[in-house]
């Protein structure tokens, strides 16, 4: 013959949290089981300073993190632009294509070899700047030896 079955128990809506469910150990007091700990003391030696840990009576100190910074490079654009247009245009323009290879290795991050085209600009820049002066100072001495040449002539 066949043996009934008790049904299940009926559950109980409640508002205990656990989604409409009752049970009966969620209102329960909860306290963890108290454990004896075998692992031996260290002593405190104090709070550890950056990336330093303790072990034992030894401080052990992590590698740092090195970081490379990137140093603006002057190029020198300008001057070598100023003094091309203003000066002298035939070494301005050495001065000019120096600055812009000097641009372009600083883009490609080979950092000595654009300080030394930013140092070839500045430095044609300069030289540039004393031509055109040297130039300008001659064509003031030239206009005025002529002109006083000139008054004795008339």
């Amino acid at each position: 013959m066949e043996e009934k079955t008790a049904p299940p128990p009926s559950y109980e809506a409640s508002n205990s949290g656990s989604g409409g469910i009752a049970n009966p150990n969620y209102d329960a007091v909860y306290s963890p089981p108290l454990t004896v700990s075998t692992a031996p003391v260290q002593p405190y030696y104090g709070i550890p300073m950056g990336n330093q840990s303790v072990y034992g009576n030894t401080v052990i100190t992590q590698p740092a993190m090195v970081y490379n910074q990137v140093q603006a490079v002057p190029d020198h654009t300008t001057l070598a632009v100023m003094s091309a247009i203003c000066c002298c245009p035939l070494i301005g323009l050495f001065a000019v294509m120096k600055a812009l290879d000097s641009r372009t290795a600083l883009a490609n991050n080979d950092i000595p070899l654009a300080m030394t085209r930013a140092q070839e600009a500045k430095r044609l820049s300069i030289i540039t700047i004393i031509c055109g002066a040297v130039v300008c100072i001659v064509a003031v001495v030239v206009v005025v030896v002529v002109l006083q040449s000139s008054l004795y002539y008339y």
